[in-house]
């Protein structure tokens, strides 16, 4: 049995010769700007320490929630430890009680 191919047509080359864009405007240059640096923003002081404050807070809010974040993961995974074991121990008693009974 011969597997299944598709038939091979030429490619059509007329469609080469028409261009995408045939009437498309090239658009203006960008003007220049000025070799003037920007001026940087003019901050208060007071501002910048108000921030400065207000990300150490919640640095320190961000490390209080890691670590009950861990705590509580570490929690859960001895609550799975002890359901395993539990359900280890209950596995054991039905194959215990199939063989018996």
């Amino acid at each position: 049995m011969k597997p299944f191919q598709i038939p091979h047509k030429p490619l059509d080359t007329s469609l080469k010769k028409t261009p995408i864009n045939p009437a498309k405007p090239k658009p203006p240059p960008p003007k220049s700007k000025p070799l003037v640096p920007p001026s940087k923003p003019v901050v208060a002081t007071g501002a910048i320490e108000e921030l400065r404050e207000e990300l150490r807070l919640l640095k320190d809010a961000f490390n209080v929630m890691q670590v009950e974040h861990r705590r509580e993961v570490a929690r859960i995974s001895q609550a799975l430890d002890e359901e395993k074991r539990h359900r280890i121990l209950l596995q054991d008693e039905v194959a215990s009680l199939q063989k018996h009974g």
